[in-house]
């Protein structure tokens, strides 16, 4: 009965290779709790993309810094069409940093408990993300 009813179309997206860095900012680091509001206290900053960046752009960006920083080890989740809300680890100066990315909120969000690691991560990042 209705074979054809039974038919999945599915578009396969083929995963870009690389995006255009359009970051408006990146803030200082502050104290914050690893969740804003909750968790364990630490240091973060956000890297706060342009409206104009592309949504792949904020893991081409840790994907790259990792590339350039052998030293550094990057682990995300597989990458996939229109994601949003991301969270993965980089192992940056052998210490623990937590990455939490939201492509429709256009931020990057890095986390740490201790201010040494994040303060270099976020100098080391800042000649790559460029902003404006």
């Amino acid at each position: 009965m209705f074979k054809w009813l039974r038919r999945k179309y599915t578009l396969e997206v083929e995963r870009p290779e690389t995006a255009v860095f359009h970051f408006d900012k990146v803030d200082p680091v502050e104290p914050s709790p690893q969740f804003g509001n909750t968790g364990p206290e630490g240091w973060g900053f956000t890297l706060w993309g342009s409206p104009d960046g592309e949504e792949f752009m904020y893991r081409h960006l840790l994907e790259t810094f990792a590339k350039q920083n052998p030293d550094a080890r990057l682990d995300l989740p597989e990458w996939s069409d229109c994601e949003d809300l991301i969270e993965g680890e980089l192992v940056w100066r052998s210490q623990y940093v937590w990455v939490w990315y939201e492509t429709v909120l256009s931020h990057i969000w890095l986390w740490s408990a201790k201010k040494d690691v994040i303060d270099s991560l976020r100098g080391a990042m800042l000649p790559l993300a460029k902003p404006s």
